[in-house]
């Protein structure tokens, strides 16, 4: 009786079965643990996290085991995306969160950092704004004054 519940139980674990995950599968995971009516994590993060999990990681790296996603391929992936440098660097700074919500939850395996941890983005600006001199500033407010 016991050992047919435990076999039920652990039909599905993943850690019993020692077999590897999707990427789809890891972030639903984390979704459920992590985005669900947890409040340590504020509505818009949780937004903006579900958004770049749906709309960017999973497109690309959802049907790729987690074994499978090198990090030389993330950052190529990374670098080849039409988006501003910290748009970029978000999007890895999740995928690097959803592969340490697989290591805590010994998802991945014994994954060394795979994929996204060593994936190297920056967020540099891509324009810079002047600094405002003070005779810019004087001018500028002695303009919004005139009628």
């Amino acid at each position: 009786m016991i050992v047919g519940l435990r076999r039920e139980i652990n039909l599905n674990d993943i850690r019993i079965n020692r077999e590897t995950i999707t990427l789809a599968e890891l972030s639903r995971h984390f979704q459920q643990r992590e985005l669900a009516d947890y409040p340590r994590i504020a509505y818009s993060t949780k937004k903006a996290y579900a958004g770049y999990l749906a709309k960017w990681i999973e497109l690309r790296w959802g049907e790729y085991r987690l074994l499978d996603i090198r990090a030389v391929e993330v950052e190529s992936w990374l670098k080849s995306l039409n988006r501003a440098p910290g748009t970029r660097c978000k999007i890895r700074n999740v995928m690097s969160l959803l592969f340490n919500h697989g290591r805590r939850y010994d998802l991945c395996g014994r994954i060394l950092f795979n994929g996204s941890g060593r994936a190297r983005k920056g967020a540099l600006r891509q324009r810079f704004s002047p600094a405002l001199k003070s005779r810019d500033y004087s001018r500028a407010c002695a303009s919004e004054s005139e009628p």
